[in-house]
């Protein structure tokens, strides 16, 4: 069985190899023989447009130290205006440090205005940068809504460990070809995106316009990998298939068995049953059997 299983992982890897072998090889050939790229490496880059909206922070919160404005309506200064909420139950707080906050029951929810209506230009040449560019702004977002909800607890009390309870938003994006190219009048509400507004597609988490920035740019980058990781995963979905259709043939095969097996076990108790009464015979042997007896085994 081990020889088994390793001629199968080794037929494997001899099957990745073939695929990525000759694109590598192709690659440094073609670096060699190009005296533009001797001394230098070319990078192709990619761009595209970014625009968080609505993205909103929830921290834990104790309301037993808090003393708000004296207002029962609207409170202004300078910087920022108090109103309350749901039947004086919420304490909101707007243009805080270009924040909108809003002090609930036992939480509170801090929504960045900062970007406005802004687009972002996010550019790179890898797909790391693509990655470690987006977690740069979101914790950029983060550390401001964090930074103005503790402000607002030195000027008017409360409690809360600052630690981000759950992340809400959309995330507007510009640049992908296939997104761009959806009808400025079609509406979607897909599991991790939407597209309710003209020419814009909007994601839900930040993790997902990783995964789809990522995956463009690999076709953009390397074209001839991402067909042969196409390739793989359709040999893969094959291999699958050709599995379970195996799984069900030896089942079938099983169920048609049944009877037979039902028959060997009975077979089997029988002939334990028998075992028993012929042990049972020769202990007794020194006892005449009589026609009684030959007849009980008949």
């Amino acid at each position: 069985m081990k020889d088994k299983k390793d001629g199968s992982n080794k037929s494997i890897k001899d099957y990745i190899e073939e695929i990525t072998n000759p694109i590598f090889n192709k690659v440094l050939l073609e670096s060699n023989n190009n005296p533009m790229m001797v001394g230098r490496v070319q990078k192709k880059e990619i761009k595209f447009l970014w625009q968080p909206h609505n993205y909103r922070l929830y921290f834990n919160f104790d309301k037993s130290t808090f003393i708000p404005p004296t207002s029962k309506t609207i409170y202004k200064t300078h910087s920022f205006r108090y109103e309350l909420k749901n039947y004086g139950s919420e304490h909101h707080f707007y243009d805080w440090e270009s924040c909108k906050i809003a002090i609930k029951k036992n939480m509170v929810e801090v929504i960045n205005k900062s970007h406005h209506k802004q687009w972002r230009l996010i550019t790179a040449n890898s797909i790391p940068q693509i990655k470690d560019k987006i977690d740069e702004l979101v914790t950029q977002l983060n550390k401001q809504g964090t930074s103005a909800l503790n402000s607002l607890i030195r000027r008017f009390g409360g409690i809360s460990d600052l630690k981000i309870i759950k992340v809400r938003g959309e995330h507007g994006i510009h640049g992908i070809d296939y997104l761009d190219k959806i009808p400025e009048d079609m509406i979607i509400h897909d599991t991790i995106f939407k597209k309710v507004y003209n020419g814009k597609v909007e994601f839900y988490d930040p993790v997902n316009i990783k995964n789809t920035v990522s995956n463009f740019a690999l076709k953009e980058f390397s074209p001839e990998i991402s067909n042969s990781l196409d390739n793989l995963n359709n040999t893969q979905k094959e291999i699958v298939t050709h599995m379970d259709n195996l799984y069900k043939d030896v089942g079938a095969m099983i169920t048609g068995m049944r009877p037979t097996l039902i028959q060997i076990t009975n077979l089997n108790m029988e002939m334990t049953k028998l075992r028993k009464d012929v042990t049972r015979i020769q202990r007794h042997k020194s006892r005449p059997i009589n026609n009684k007896d030959i007849r009980k085994w008949l």
